[in-house]
């Protein structure tokens, strides 16, 4: 079932990408008319996300720590949340002014899922592959391998985190406050990649061995940052983040 869902996905995803060559090529955009404005200084709302991200995660880690694993993770994503809210007003108090509607928003969300879905599985192939010549095992997120014994109760809310909490939590404060703030300090395209590095990082730096996952997570983060910057709406960033996490907890929860 999950190579079920991995082969449909990825067809969707070239499906996807050969239409946005197409359109290129027809001189269209695949995000449509760029948004008004530009992006607003969140550098102060950054430092406020940063000290109540390190404290409420801290404190969620301190009750739950004698919690199951899931309850652990639950514990972190409603800090998370909490976090994404105090900054929320920040985040949306953008000068960038999307273009196109709710429902148009949505649709280039979830289209970016199904392609990310696709480059971040070669990226991930070809990293395994250099790993199997070296007769070492490619590394899985502590998450999803707690989802790969099928659809107990702790693998069911850890696959809620992931498709609810987690991408509104992380995209209102990595594009919507980190992303603007980095944007005013270097170029935009290095800004792009900076914030992806550490959307990347912050998943995987409590277990070394799970470091080169931050690799193909860099390419998601990047995605998500280019929505955003493109479409000048949290709407496509969450929605494409929700679908992508969707995909690979149901391949989890299958496998």
């Amino acid at each position: 079932m999950a190579l079920a869902i991995a082969l449909a996905a990825g067809l969707l995803g070239l499906i996807v990408l050969v239409q946005v060559r197409r359109g290129r090529r027809a001189g269209l955009s695949e995000y449509g008319p760029a948004p008004a404005g530009g992006l607003s200084n969140t550098q102060p709302a950054l430092v406020v996300a940063l000290v109540l991200w390190v404290l409420l995660t801290a404190v969620a880690g301190v009750i739950a720590r004698d919690w199951p694993f899931a309850g652990m993770v639950l514990a972190g994503q409603l800090a998370h949340v909490a976090v994404a809210f105090a900054v929320l007003r920040a985040a949306r108090a953008r000068t960038l002014t999307p273009a196109l509607s709710a429902r148009e928003l949505t649709r280039i969300g979830v289209r970016a899922a199904f392609a990310a879905f696709l480059l971040v599985s070669l990226t991930s192939l070809c990293l395994n592959g250099v790993y199997r010549v070296f007769d070492v095992s490619w590394p899985t997120q502590d998450v999803i391998g707690a989802m790969s014994d099928g659809f107990s109760l702790d693998a069911v809310v850890l696959a809620v985190c992931a498709v609810t909490a987690a991408p509104f939590a992380e995209e209102v404060v990595f594009r919507g406050i980190l992303l603007p703030a980095l944007a005013k300090q270097m170029p935009l395209r290095r800004a792009l990649l900076v914030s992806a590095v550490i959307f990347a990082f912050i998943h995987v730096w409590s277990d070394p061995r799970s470091w080169p996952l931050a690799i193909p997570l860099s390419v998601v983060g990047w995605i998500l940052g280019v929505l955003y910057v493109r479409t000048g709406s949290l709407r496509t960033s969450i929605v494409c983040h929700a679908v992508f996490n969707a995909i690979n907890t149901s391949m989890a929860l299958t496998a």
